[in-house]
């Protein structure tokens, strides 16, 4: 292989350009005629430092620019919320879970050449864990079970923040569920403040932000 064409496909392999050796296959021969077997791609794509990985699933609506913009001005944002100087600032970021349990049919015995059936009837059964992490400080975490998510349970949730350390203001990092409080809502403790994430975006604990 030729230094251009390895060049590039290290330049291709580490933005992701691909997923598939089949796609280097069609890119090699179509850039740079070469005609390489599967296995051959595979081993041009090892010595350009490919490895196998099992993707993290990210959603397709995710926009990369409003969660960098996000990064880079989550500090001015924090400020904007009117925290007391003289008061202790606590981040955390929070998100809910449902769980529960789908039952599955397992193998039962019976004679060969003859069908076995089992009656069932499908039912769903879940709950809520809420969950939140603080970004920075003592790194401390917190975790409640609900039945249910509605704002009710979001505003029990914060008091139960709020109570880990009633002297400190708490600002919470949240998604933009319908059920979250909004900075200005009456339910909202005077020791909390709200700043949502972008939309379709993870909250991010790798800016730089925390640094003021």
């Amino acid at each position: 292989m030729c230094g251009a064409a390895l060049r590039g496909l290290r330049k291709g392999v580490r933005r992701g350009r691909w997923k598939r050796a089949v796609e280097v296959q069609a890119w090699l021969q179509a850039r740079h005629g070469l005609e390489l077997s599967l296995n051959g791609t595979r081993y041009w794509l090892k010595k350009a430092g490919g490895v196998l990985k099992v993707p993290r699933r990210t959603h397709a609506l995710k926009n990369a620019a409003a969660s960098e913009r996000f990064q880079r001005t989550l500090a001015r944002e924090l400020w904007a919320l009117g925290v007391p100087k003289e008061k202790p600032v606590r981040v955390w970021a929070i998100d809910e879970h449902r769980y529960g349990l789908i039952s599955h049919q397992r193998r039962c015995w019976g004679m060969r050449r003859v069908r076995a059936y089992a009656r069932y009837r499908t039912k769903y059964e879940w709950g809520y864990v809420a969950t939140a992490l603080e970004i920075a400080g003592p790194g401390e975490g917190l975790c409640v079970f609900f039945p249910t998510v509605n704002q009710e349970v979001s505003t029990r949730f914060l008091e139960q923040i709020s109570q880990t350390d009633p002297e400190a203001v708490h600002v919470i990092l949240q998604d933009r569920a319908g059920f979250h409080l909004r900075q200005g809502a009456a339910e909202l403790r005077p020791t909390c403040g709200c700043c949502p994430c972008p939309p379709t975006a993870p909250n991010s604990t790798r800016s730089n932000a925390w640094a003021v």
